[in-house]
């Protein structure tokens, strides 16, 4: 993976996460990256600064609102990934 992108619609609670990738098979030629969608679906809130996404790269997740440009993912084996508004 070499990004992953989050696009929120807040007036329809949906999100779409893409991720740009480059596969390349052990002793292949190096593949040029492509765009891939990772879901697209609703979210659910839990809070005033918290919401949940039924999909990711990582599974299911739980997201709080860390700043006004920032949301962080808690990750199902207790990581969690920053996503910065860009």
């Amino acid at each position: 993976m070499i990004a992953d992108t989050i696009q929120f619609s807040l007036s329809a609670h949906t999100y779409s996460e893409r991720t740009l990738v480059a596969i390349t098979p052990p002793g292949g030629t190096e593949q040029s990256p492509t765009i891939v969608t990772v879901a697209a679906r609703t979210y659910s809130t839990t809070g005033s600064t918290t919401f949940d996404l039924s999909a990711t790269i990582a599974g299911a997740v739980h997201a709080d609102i860390v700043a006004d440009n920032t949301i962080e993912l808690r990750i199902p084996n207790g990581t969690y990934w920053l996503y910065t508004l860009r």
